[in-house]
């Protein structure tokens, strides 16, 4: 099993008519993840030996069903950073890799103090993930790009934070998010350029990313 943690800071805003009661809101997300646990079932094979962390970007969309419950989805894009063990292969084969992450999902949270000046909260999410790993290498021997990508469910995602009211329409969030890994996701590979095969080549794993919820 393995598993993220992530910290993020955020800006949200509701729909003027029924600010921090019923409503629409919309709330952009800023945060820090780090990875736990193994990329897949192979021995050694660690999260964290291929993403150190990443900084990620995250779009929340929902409705204040009731004045305690939200209600609503997620789309998250991350820039990580390279682990020791991408780093020391990328450096061997002298190409400049990029880790990216992607999160979307569905998401509930129950506030406790609404109406209050400070908010605390909990929520639960599901939804979909993967990490991309490119390595691009052009020299004056080779323009090879290479591919690898890793994806899978997220059964639940557990999130606890504190908002800070900020005006009558928008408030500032602090957050941290935890999420497990249960599932059986997919990696596949792919290389194309002058120097490469044309064949991809896939095979089953168990993984977890990391994000910033």
């Amino acid at each position: 099993m393995a598993g993220a943690l992530a910290l993020s800071s955020a800006l949200a805003v509701s729909s003027p008519a029924f600010a921090r009661d019923t409503g629409f809101e919309l709330g952009g997300r800023l945060g820090y993840g780090v990875p736990m646990g193994d990329a897949s079932g192979d021995p050694g094979d660690e999260l964290s030996s291929t993403v150190s962390g990443m900084l990620a970007l995250q779009l929340d969309v929902g409705a204040r069903v009731a004045r305690h419950i939200m209600a609503g989805a997620y789309f998250q894009s991350g820039l990580g950073f390279q682990g020791d063990q991408a780093r020391r292969v990328c450096g061997v084969i002298g190409a400049d890799c990029t880790p990216r992450i992607y999160r979307l999902g569905i998401q509930g949270q129950f506030h406790f103090l609404p109406q209050g000046r400070f908010d605390p909260w909990v929520g639960v999410g599901f939804g979909y993930e993967w990490l991309s790993l490119s390595a691009e290498d052009k020299t004056a021997f080779a323009n090879v790009e290479v591919t690898a990508t890793a994806r899978g469910w997220e059964f639940v995602q557990f999130q606890a934070g504190l908002d800070l009211e900020a005006g009558k329409r928008a408030w500032g969030r602090s957050s941290a998010c935890l999420w497990p890994s249960t599932g059986a996701p997919r990696r596949t590979a792919a290389a194309r350029g002058a120097a490469t095969s044309s064949r991809p080549a896939t095979r089953s794993t168990t993984r977890r990313s990391t994000s910033g919820c």
